[in-house]
Formats: structure tokens, C-alpha cells, sequence
């Protein structure tokens, strides 16, 4: 296989978190990151005698663009696995960081910290090498995924082209809903636990912010569009922004809160990534790349 990171011109850093129980395999996968051509912060091989134990692993928390917890029977009982996932974790997604588990062995499901359970994991168990593979050659395009470089018809088109993969069909542009014009529509079926077909419409805002917070006028606006509307329609705000503390508690107190859905700039890059023709095609000519 060729190696992803010979394109790539920005250092892309991995941060490693496991039992020490699991040391092996955590040095299994840190040295096939290596081999990526990747940094990888290993604390057998990164924290030397005499060193601050934890103000070496906050300052590389610090620096990290993707944060791997190995997921075991092991670190299920440790207090660090728990500690990143419940106190932590909020406050790493808003400093961009990217927390990926990683499933090493049969675990409890049910004994996952809540945040595990609403992200995409990396799962081990088999096939070890070919998607550590994949793994890499998905995080190599993060540093060219840059929105600075799109203008909002751009944007737009690059949602659609994600909405098409994520299996949203009839899309259409700029339809106007009453008096409304809205970005995107689109169709989506799903099924029900008894195999029954639902069809929902969405009603897609695309947002592309100069600068990093998304505002809260236009989560209003997506819940105006719904009050008149059937309750098979949905809203989604897609953005490269961030969703304030104070957009998310009003939304929270909304009835409609369900039929909403906020996809931020960091679920947005994270969707991306698993798509590099999509990157390929707004972002292979831009700076970066």
C-alpha cells in the first residue's frame, strides 16, 4: 500500500490512551500509525525518567489533533477512560480536538460512558491492519478539509454531495416554503423496528461562517419552518461553525427539538472524512493539499 502522508504538508498528531494492561496492543497500533508517517504520543516511549507525568500528557492534549482511547475489558474499569469520557470531553471537542474509540476486545456495550455511544468507533476485533489503514488515510486529508477556502454557493454544493452519500435523495435548491426560501430539501426512508417505510423531508439551512460560532438566528428560523409543517418533516442546520452552549440549552427546550438535527463544523469534517472524493473535489486545489 502506498503511504497516505506523503501529500500531506501539515504534521497530523495522535494522542494514545489505554490500560496499561493493554500495553501491547496499544504499542501494535502506535507502531503501524509510525509507520503512516503519522505522529503518535506514546507514554511508554514520550515520557522520560524525571518528567511530570501529568503536565506531559496535558501539554500534549494541548497539541493533539486526534485523541484514540482503546476501548477493553481493561480500560472499561479505568478511571482515565472514564475521566476523558465524562469531564473531558466536552471540553477537547471545543478546542477541535477528534476523540475516536477504539473497540481491542468483546466489551459491554451497555458499560459505555454516554458519549461513546453517539460517535462512529474504530473496531479492531478484525481486519486489524487493513482499517488502521483506512483509519490513516481518512485522517490525512483532515488538514486539506479548509472552509476558509469555499464561498456559500460552494458549501452548499458540497452538503448535497454529502447528503447523497448518506442516502438523502430528491435534492433540490433554493425551494421556497411559503414565504421562506430555504437552502436544500431533501427526501430520506428509513424503517421502522417492524420494517415499515418512513419517508422524511428535511429542510436543510447551510450556514458558512467567517468566523467560528454559529449564531442562534438560524436554529430560530429552522424551528419556525416546522411549526406549520407535518411531522414528517425535519430540520437540519449543517455549518462550519460552532454551536453556542446557548444555542444548544434553547433548542433543548423546545417540543421540536427531535425533528431538528445540528451538524457543526466538527461532525461536518468528521462526516467528510469518511468521503475523500468529496474532499478531493472542493479542497484538491486549494492551500494544504
Amino acid at each position: 500500500m502506498n503511504n497516505p502522508l506523503n501529500k500531506i504538508k501539515f504534521p497530523i498528531r495522535v494522542f494514545l490512551s489505554y490500560s496499561i494492561k493493554d500495553k501491547l496492543i496499544a504499542k501494535k497500533i502506535a507502531d503501524y500509525i509510525k509507520k503512516q508517517g503519522i505522529y503518535v504520543w506514546f507514554d511508554i516511549e514520550d515520557i522520560k525518567p524525571g518528567d511530570s507525568w501529568k503536565s506531559q500528557i496535558d501539554n500534549e492534549l494541548k497539541q493533539t489533533d486526534y485523541i484514540l482511547i482503546l476501548l477493553s475489558k481493561n480500560s472499561m474499569k479505568s478511571n482515565w477512560t472514564r475521566d476523558i469520557a465524562n469531564n473531558l470531553v466536552n471540553e477537547l471537542v471545543l478546542q477541535d480536538k477528534r476523540i475516536i474509540p477504539v473497540i481491542t476486545s468483546p466489551i459491554n456495550q451497555q458499560e459505555l460512558p454516554n458519549y461513546f455511544e453517539n460517535i462512529q468507533m474504530l473496531d479492531l476485533r478484525n481486519n486489524f491492519e487493513n482499517k488502521l489503514f483506512q483509519f490513516c488515510e481518512q485522517i490525512s486529508n483532515a488538514p486539506s478539509i479548509d472552509f476558509s477556502q469555499l464561498d456559500g454557493l460552494s458549501f452548499e454544493k458540497l452538503t448535497s454531495d454529502l447528503l447523497k452519500k448518506l442516502g438523502f435523495f430528491n435534492i433540490s435548491e433554493h425551494v421556497r416554503l411559503d414565504d421562506h426560501i430555504v437552502d436544500l430539501t431533501a427526501e430520506y426512508r428509513s424503517k421502522d423496528p417492524f420494517r415499515a417505510i418512513n419517508k422524511e423531508i428535511w429542510i436543510i439551512e447551510c450556514k458558512l461562517y467567517n468566523n467560528e460560532k454559529a449564531d442562534l438566528k438560524s436554529i430560530y428560523q429552522l424551528t419556525n419552518y416546522l411549526l406549520t409543517l407535518p411531522e414528517n418533516y425535519k430540520a437540519a442546520l449543517i455549518t462550519n461553525g460552532r454551536i453556542t452552549s446557548t444555542s444548544i440549552e434553547w433548542l433543548k427546550n423546545r417540543e421540536y427539538k427531535n425533528r431538528i438535527r445540528i451538524i457543526d463544523g466538527y461532525e461536518l469534517k468528521n462526516l467528510l472524512l469518511n468521503y475523500p472524493n468529496i474532499i478531493k473535489k472542493f479542497f484538491s486545489n486549494k492551500k494544504g493539499v
